[in-house]
């Protein structure tokens, strides 16, 4: 629910801005499989339209880069995501967030606004991302109700611990990586090798940065794109 004034103000979007964006990262996040992190650190020019150069060629199908991290330490690898409509339409979504918020800003501070390269972007400090999706995700909560969700985290687990629980007995940013994955092997029929090569966990298919060239991109985004749009299809 939200006040006839917000949504005057904020019109075409229902809630407020820094809510609006946070629901985009969110399904972004539901239809990629990514972590929180990893979505919340895009930058626009890590969108790849049709016809946009990438490693001194042009893209026949938009692709999107992605940096994986690694466990818990701060190193990456480099990913690349096939575009789908889902996806297309989330970052135009998400521009015209941006373009919203942009029009609000008094003319001799918008300049410094739109410098601001992180595609989910924070609306109260310059030049910032935002840290997390907290407003988005206790509204989500509501429309999926207050039972315990248990997951499945054998990437957590000790090594002579096969499965434990999730600690987390509510929707959060980290069910959405699990529900990816439970779709995809359960609904779509999909390997788990197929599935961690698709968001990226296969080592097999991704390189420290700085060495990939254009072939490589593509092949990589191209061997995920049916699961992706299968996936996109289901949910949709």
């Amino acid at each position: 629910h939200t006040s006839q004034g917000t949504y005057q103000k904020n019109y075409p979007f229902i809630y407020p801005l820094s809510e609006e964006e946070r629901h985009n990262a969110l399904f972004l996040m539901v239809f990629t499989g990514l972590r929180k992190e990893e979505i919340l650190q895009i930058r626009w020019q890590d969108y790849f339209p049709s016809g946009e150069l990438l490693y001194d060629e042009r893209v026949e199908r938009p692709l999107l880069r992605v940096y994986i991290l690694k466990g818990r330490t701060k190193a990456q690898r480099l990913h690349f995501i096939p575009v789908t409509k889902t996806i297309e339409s989330i970052f135009d979504r998400q521009r015209l967030v941006r373009s919203t918020f942009l029009s609000e800003r008094r003319e001799d501070r918008r300049a410094k606004w739109e410098d601001n390269e992180y595609v989910f972007f924070s609306t109260t400090d310059f030049g910032k991302k935002i840290w997390n999706c907290d407003s988005a995700v206790k509204r989500w909560r509501k429309y999926i109700g207050e039972e315990r969700i248990w997951k499945k985290l054998e990437d957590n687990a000790a090594p002579n611990v096969k499965i434990i629980k999730d600690i987390n007995e509510r929707f959060s940013c980290h069910w959405t990586r699990h529900s990816f994955t439970t779709i995809c092997k359960e609904h779509l029929g999909y390997s788990d090798e197929a599935i961690n090569k698709a968001n990226g966990r296969s080592q097999s298919r991704t390189s420290s940065i700085g060495t990939y060239i254009h072939e490589d991109a593509v092949e990589i985004a191209e061997d995920s794109r049916e699961l992706f749009e299968r996936l996109h299809a289901y949910l949709n």
